[in-house]
Parts: structure tokens; sequence; C-alpha cells
């Protein structure tokens, strides 16, 4: 908190998900929530000499408040730096402090544990009194653990200074039936804060818990996801992220570690299942039933499906260019090239690379300029494209049979000025072949840009969970800050100030 204060930010969020501080947890401690506001409270003093005001959610955590303050004064014993705090500190229950009276103002206002999003407080006067304390905040508003409805002028002013967010893992099988009646199990998982509960889909056979998330950031560095998957305690950073990730980010971040964990404790499941009922002489429980049904979701998940394999492998005739890259190559396909009538292989992978730029970028996708671009692309191998559609059938969700892709776009930005657009890798893959992959892409790309007479070659925005590891693949393949590079004036005017590109000989 104190960086961004330092860097200029006046409304912060700080985000700290530990049950003690969490008025709705059965193990709220009023006193902890206390402590910990004072001491931001006492943050913020240090550089401001008005009235403060604290906002708690209840009397009784107030009066831990004013205990703290007045029966243990000074440094040594509270940690307070500013011995002049409880002089201009005002401590009080949103509930019973109300609004501020016309033309009050307060140099800084931190409100502590008071969720106000939930329907109760639709038309709850507390929501209108929050709202307006931090607008009439002439230095600093700090928002701790609250949840408090904005406007979005109002909410675009506010920065997430701080987040340690614990997450839960939890995974719901649902049972269909396959050929011949045969009844299978597919999987669903749900990342969500370990402090809410959420009600089971309809239809769910079961729901387990598969391991713990932490979200975390400090200002100002990046949104960090990590996973403890064996409830070990011992966590592993997955993904660094420039923007909060979404829900459903989270769950395409964490579900390969599952899948793997699952897939390898898949034999150990079927062993217990099948010594359970060796035991019971038979009868079938629904421990039993529910051993089994994860057992089968784990083989499901690893399970080889067949499929039909390409009528034909892709030629130079086939495409615009194909280079070697490792087991797979790197295919780059024009429109009439995707078009053609008997290109059945190049409109397959087309479509592969489409769902996936559509699982990359979201909302964000376009496919105006795909008539125009050299699309750049590299399959999966026959092996790994079964794999990869074994893991489809199982989480129902499917991932497009290509590693990775991009766009490129020939005088894309103006004449000579090519744009690659819309790169995206499988995000369930390790960073090494991630890279690896990206090398190829990004080497293709300027081979296409270079044969069609492009002098320079800039990239557009990355999606949020490529904005980090991308910028590493981009350096290793001599892309430079756009800003760097002598771009006509009117493409560089329109570039977002972190764009990256190259000079092409």
């Amino acid at each position: 908190m104190c960086s961004a204060l330092v860097d200029g930010k006046c409304d912060l969020y700080l985000e700290v998900g530990w049950p003690s501080l969490l008025p709705h947890s059965a193990s709220y401690d009023s006193g902890a929530l206390a402590y910990l506001a004072l001491q931001l409270v006492d943050a913020i003093a240090e550089g401001h000499e008005g009235r403060l005001l604290l906002l708690l959610p209840t009397n009784h955590c107030c009066l831990k408040a004013q205990e703290l303050l007045a029966h243990r004064p000074g440094r040594l014993e509270t940690g307070l730096s500013d011995l002049t705090l409880p002089t201009r500190l005002q401590v009080a229950e949103l509930a019973q402090r109300g609004g501020p009276a016309e033309g009050e103002r307060v140099q800084g206002v931190l409100i502590a544990g008071i969720s106000l999003d939930s329907p109760e407080y639709r038309d709850d006067p507390s929501l209108r009194h929050a709202r307006a304390w931090l607008r009439s905040a002439s230095a600093v508003s700090v928002c701790l653990n609250a949840r408090v409805p904005m406007l979005p002028f109002e909410r675009d002013k506010f920065c997430t200074a701080f987040v340690l967010q614990p997450l839960t893992i939890v995974r719901e099988l649902l049972p269909f039936s396959g050929v011949g009646g045969r009844a299978h199990f597919c999987e669903r998982l749900w990342v969500s804060p370990a402090d809410q509960r959420r009600n089971s889909s309809i239809g769910v056979t079961r729901t387990e818990v598969l391991g713990r998330a932490l979200l975390r950031r400090a200002y100002p560095g990046a949104w960090r996801v990590l996973i403890d998957a064996g409830s070990t305690g011992e966590f592993t950073e997955l993904e660094t992220l420039l923007r909060r990730p979404s829900a459903n980010e989270l769950v395409e971040i964490v579900e390969p570690q599952i899948k793997a964990r699952l897939s390898a404790l898949g034999p150990a499941l079927k062993a217990l299942a099948g010594l359970d009922e060796a035991k019971s002489g038979g009868r079938s429980s629904l421990r039993e039933a529910a051993t089994e049904a994860a057992a089968e979701v784990a083989a499901e998940v690893t399970a080889k499906v067949e499929c039909q394999p390409l009528s034909r492998p892709l030629s130079v005739a086939g495409a615009a260019g194909v280079t070697e890259a490792g087991d797979s190559k790197v295919v780059s396909l024009s429109w009439r090239q995707i078009e053609a009538e008997d290109a059945v292989e190049a409109l397959s992978l087309y479509q592969a690379l489409a769902l996936l730029r559509q699982r990359a970028y979201g909302k964000e996708v376009s496919f105006a300029r795909d008539m125009r671009a050299i699309h750049v692309l590299q399959p999966y191998t026959s092996e790994e494209a079964r794999s990869a559609r074994a893991r489809s059938l199982a989480s129902g969700r499917l991932n497009g049979d290509v590693r990775g892709g991009c766009l490129l776009v020939p005088d894309g930005l103006g004449e000579s000025v090519a744009s690659l657009e819309q790169l995206t890798l499988q995000r369930n893959d390790v960073p090494e072949n991630r890279a690896e992959c990206a090398a190829h892409l990004l080497e293709r790309a300027t081979a296409e840009a270079i044969s069609r007479r492009q002098a320079y070659l800039v990239v557009l925005p990355l999606p949020p969970n490529l904005e980090i590891e991308g910028l590493t693949w981009l350096l290793a393949a001599n892309f430079t800050p756009a800003k760097e590079i002598p771009l006509p004036a009117a493409v560089a005017r329109a570039l977002t100030p972190n764009a990256m590109g190259k000079l092409l000989e």
C-alpha cells in the first residue's frame, strides 16, 4: 500500500482473504481486523496531518480498535509510528455513523470488512453512506476486504494495491449414458474463494475438493496464480499476469495441473475401489461408487481416443509454406488456399486455429481481417492430436488441434508495415515447449513478411495471459519497443505505448 501511495495512487483496494479477517467467516476475529486496520491507518497518517476516519463493520470491532488506541499508546506496544493518531482518528461503525454532513471532508477514509454487494444492501442507506465517505476523502480512500458497488467512473479510479486470496479447487462429477447404456462421468472444475460456498449444479453425483490455489498481488508487481494440488501447504507458481484473471481464466490455468495429478492417481484409485469391494464381499456403497467414478474420470483424461488422421499430409502445394519444426511443421496458409475446393486439411487447420484464438482472446477475438491475413500455425502431430481430443472429451472443452498460431496481415498498419495479430498458444503445455513453438511461429511470420516486401513488423496487443510470457518470446525473437523503430508517424501515433516491433531486412 505504501508503494502505491508513493506513486500517487489515492484510491486503493486491499484484499486479505484469511478467515480471521472476514466477518462472515466462522473463524472471524474482530480484534485481528481492528489491529490490521489501525496499521493501515497509521501508514496513511504518516503523510497526512488532517482528520482521518476508520469505518468498521460492527460496534464490537470498533471497541477493539478503541482499546488498542486507548490502552496501548506508543510505538513500542502497538507498532503505531504516529503518536498523534488517537487524537485525530475517528473510529465508527458505518451503520451508526451514517454519511458525511453537507460539505464535511476528511483527509483519509478506510473502510474495513464491510461487504455491501449482497442483495440485502441494495436499498440500504449504508451503501449510499459508504460511497459518500469515499468521495469525501480529499487525499486517500482505502477499502480493506470491503466490497462497495460503485459506478464505472468511480470504480476505475481505484487501484488494487494488495491481494492475498486463498482459492478452493472443486470438481463436480456428472453422470451420462454412453454407447450401449454404459454409464460415464464427465467433470467440471470450479475455482472460487475459499470463504465462499457455491451450490452444486443440477444432477451432480459427487463434489470433491481437489486442492487449493492462491491469487496474490503486491503493487506494483504482477498478478500471480499459485497451486497446491495436494493440499500439502507448498504452493507452486503457475502463471504471471498483468491483469486480474477472471474465474474462467483461473480454471484454465489450474486445469492442466489437476488433470496431470488425476491421471497419476488413476491406477491407485482403481486399486482402492477393488480393495474396498473385496472387503465388503461385493456389496456396493456410495463411497465405492464415488471412488470408481473418480478413477474412471482419471482414466478418461489419459485415454487415447481414436480419430481419423488427415487424408494426406499437407505439402507445399497445399499451403503457402511449410517449415520443419521438430516433430511438427509450421504451416502458413493464405485465404485462397483455405477456400480451395479440395483443401480439406487447410480448412480444418484454420478452424482449429480459430477455435484456439477464441479461447484465448474471448470477447476480444476478431475474424474481420482473416481474409487478408496469412495464417501461421503449428499443427499437432497425430499422437498429440489424439491426446488433445481425449482431454477435450473428458473436460467438455474444445481447444483446437494446433499447438499455436497467429495472423500476419501484410500492409495491415500502413504501406509496408505488416501487423502480427492474435498470437496464441495452447495453455496446457510446459513453458519450454510453448517458448519453442512461439519462436517457430515468430520466425515463420517474419519470413513471410520479408517475402512480401514488408519493411516493418509490428505485434498487436496480446491477451492478458500472454502479456508477460509473450514479452520474453518477442525479445528472444529480436523484437524491440515500437517507439525505438523509425515507423511512419501516423502508424507510431496509433500504437499503444507497450507495442513491440522490428525493422525487417
